[in-house]
């Protein structure tokens, strides 16, 4: 073989890879800086969590806080019930309790930035019943924003490996509420580490499935930290491969008087039974990809004899 052959095709390759990028490395979920672990809940730097965002809905009936993820330029994902206000808390009518916001309602905001939403998207088999119980196997919603944002999206999962996960980080990341006995909210942007667990399997998804019957999929929970009021719509923050985060779910539900301390999990919607709803909704710039296998075309690269 010869050397300067070798030598000029690999110059190329480089050449076009620097030109049009590199198919194998994912361009979501990369934090700006190298620390990739916050521990014990503390406010956390908004610009080390780039794709979290406050949710906000707003409107003569008063207001209410949860947290999105930015999945692509122009998309971001929640939970579907905070695409509703309690109507009847202000209107008293034979109307049912709970109504959508107009798109124009709601709002992401992140570091005094307030960024409009187009339409939104509640999953179409998402209900929420007369007592007020939220169905949280479809409690999942796509925001599309008015104009792109240029902060960088979390990748999305395609599969949760309950045993593959537990080597790797695990942060909930979210606006929620900091004290379960206060009502005072600073609309600060915490992480904090819990556990992810299957509902059913292991102890934390045996009691998750006891708590929350046959309907629950994902949960997540750890000695005296978890969601609060303000946190559904956030996700679980995994660094699997130590360089891109992925989110496997948006948080749906916490016990309310215990949240998630420990014995009692909170609720996740996963995101990989909809992978194809939403990538269909944004046209593909939202893509969800396995995090746990190397796409195979990317173990051996360039191997060919010339």
């Amino acid at each position: 073989m010869n050397s300067p052959k070798i030598l000029v095709v690999a110059i190329v390759i480089f050449l076009i890879n620097s030109i049009l990028g590199n198919d194998c490395e994912l361009k979501c979920g990369r934090r700006p800086d190298s620390q990739q672990r916050i521990m014990g809940g503390d406010i956390s730097d908004e610009a080390k969590w780039p794709w979290v965002f406050e949710l906000k809905g707003w409107n003569s009936c008063g207001e209410q806080f949860c947290t999105a993820q930015l999945i692509a330029p122009k998309f971001a994902i929640s939970s579907a019930h905070c695409a509703f206000y309690n109507f009847y808390s202000c209107r008293p009518s034979n109307k049912t309790n709970y109504v959508e916001y107009n798109p124009s309602d709601l709002f992401l905001l992140k570091e005094d930035s307030t960024y409009l939403i187009k339409k939104f998207f509640v999953h179409p088999k998402y209900e929420e019943n007369a007592n007020n119980n939220h169905l949280f196997e479809y409690d999942i919603m796509v925001l599309e924003l008015l104009k792109e944002i240029e902060n960088e999206p979390v990748c999305l999962a395609s599969l949760y490996n309950p045993y593959a996960s537990k080597m790797h980080s695990e942060l909930l990341v979210g606006y929620g509420l900091h004290d379960p006995h206060s009502s005072s909210h600073d609309h600060k942007l915490r992480a904090v580490p819990v556990h992810m667990a299957e509902a059913g399997i292991g102890a934390l998804g045996a009691r998750c499935r006891a708590e929350w019957k046959a309907k629950a999929r994902l949960c997540a929970g750890s000695a005296n930290s978890g969601g609060l009021k303000g946190d559904s719509g956030a996700g679980v923050n995994m660094d699997i491969n130590h360089v891109n985060f992925f989110t496997h779910g948006v948080m749906s539900m916490y016990k309310d008087g215990s949240p998630s301390r420990h014995l009692i999990p909170d609720i996740y919607t996963p995101v990989a039974p909809f992978c194809a709803w939403i990538e269909s909704l944004t046209s593909g710039s939202a893509r969800c990809t396995n995090p746990y296998v190397k796409d195979p075309k990317c173990y051996t690269k360039d191997k060919k004899n010339f």
